[in-house]
């Protein structure tokens, strides 16, 4: 990359579509490529909003897959096992949802 080059911010792009020189109307007149950059800039706010959403849909569901998995490991040991442990079998998902929540 040329370390002479400077990407334009947000902040560049706006103030360089308000300051440019005004039409008929009085509005403020934008080239092509100020108004480029400008949807660039929304373009990248939605594609990374949508980023997270995803991020965040994605470990909503591994974090269910993982409850799931865990009740039914649970659930599938004998009683006398579960009494070792310290459990009874109706504290089951309340366990398992603690243990989710807190990290352990």
């Amino acid at each position: 990359m040329n370390p002479y080059y400077e990407l334009p911010t947000l902040a560049t792009s706006f103030r360089q579509a308000t300051t440019s020189h005004p039409d008929w109307h009085g509005r403020a007149r934008t080239s092509g490529r100020q108004i480029d950059e400008i949807l660039s800039v929304g373009i990248l706010r939605i594609v990374q909003g949508l980023e997270t959403v995803v991020r965040g849909t994605v470990g909503w569901i591994a974090r269910q897959q993982q409850r799931r998995t865990a009740i039914r490991e649970l659930q599938a040991m004998s009683d006398h096992f579960l009494a070792d442990i310290g459990l009874e079998r109706d504290q089951i998902a309340a366990t398992v949802d603690q243990m989710i929540e807190t990290g352990e």
